[in-house]
């Protein structure tokens, strides 16, 4: 099944960088990483890949590593992808081919800066695993695969589970169990991030369970861009406040935006609601 047969085309953008590092001109000296999930592209055909990968070249955060607050707060972006879909089991290309290359070169890259790693799913199981290898100073790991020993899709995981090297790192639940900066949001009735959260919940991670359904959060990329720019002082008291409860997602992203920014979205929502009503009636 494609990509996971010896696909040219694959081989061939696994022979590229598939990273990219974006030197935004603050002086902050804070650097973020962000790692692709499994969803860079879907589903799972050449044409799509050829559309999203090799035509448009995508990254998962693009769109927020743009906005002017997070260039403003961090000096340098990496953006990271694993084109296999495969949790990073060949790393991100023919150089760096495994997960410990990996965090090495991002140990590298970020060489000087206070680092945030960041990552949904799949691209929070990578989040995770590097910026705890690194020292990070916070990583924000969203609805993370912690164990990755039996997902499903996972073909290459499956062909490694008996090697050493590689199935080291397919149960991360407990290597960074102590760690100090790891903020875990997941939704709270979603199955399968239940599955995840139980090997986590007595970490010490700051866990945030989210009153949502959807594995992926569904969050706006506005409250993300609030999220990695809010100070770990509120993070960790927002975390105290909601400590063992389910956080209705509204509520907490008003508590780290400000007010102008939450009422100008409410505008913007009236006036689309009436702009539409209008039509209904004019039609």
């Amino acid at each position: 099944m494609f990509p996971w047969t010896d696909n040219e085309i694959v081989k061939m953008v696994y022979n590229q960088d598939n990273y990219k590092v974006i030197y935004t001109g603050s002086k902050s000296h804070k650097a973020i990483v962000f790692f692709s999930g499994n969803g860079i592209y879907y589903p799972n055909t050449e044409d799509e890949f050829r559309k999203q990968i090799i035509q448009n070249d995508r990254y998962e955060w693009v769109n927020i590593s743009k906005s002017k607050r997070i260039r403003e707060y961090y000096s340098v972006i990496i953006l990271v992808r694993d084109i296999w879909k495969q949790w990073y089991v060949n790393g991100i290309n023919s150089k760096y081919d495994s997960v410990e290359k990996v965090v090495e070169f991002i140990k590298q890259l970020t060489k000087g800066y206070v680092v945030t790693t960041c990552g949904n799913s799949a691209g929070g199981y990578m989040a995770t695993l590097v910026g705890c290898s690194i020292g990070a100073e916070r990583i924000f790991s969203l609805s993370t695969q912690f164990y990755i020993k039996d997902v499903e899709n996972g073909p290459l995981i499956e062909q490694n589970i008996n090697n050493r090297e590689k199935s080291i790192w397919m149960d991360i639940s407990r290597m960074f169990a102590d760690y100090d900066g790891v903020f875990y949001f997941y939704p709270v009735k979603s199955d399968y991030d239940i599955v995840q959260f139980e090997r986590v919940k007595d970490t010490g991670f700051y866990i945030f369970g989210l009153d949502e359904e959807q594995h992926d959060l569904n969050i706006r990329g506005i409250c993300y861009v609030y999220l990695l720019t809010t100070n770990n002082e509120k993070l960790l008291d927002l975390n105290k406040k909601w400590k063992g409860q389910m956080i209705n997602k509204t509520r907490f992203f008003s508590e780290l935006m400000p007010k102008w920014v939450l009422l100008s979205y409410e505008i913007a929502f009236i006036i689309k609601s009436y702009g539409k009503k209008m039509m209904r009636m004019v039609f």
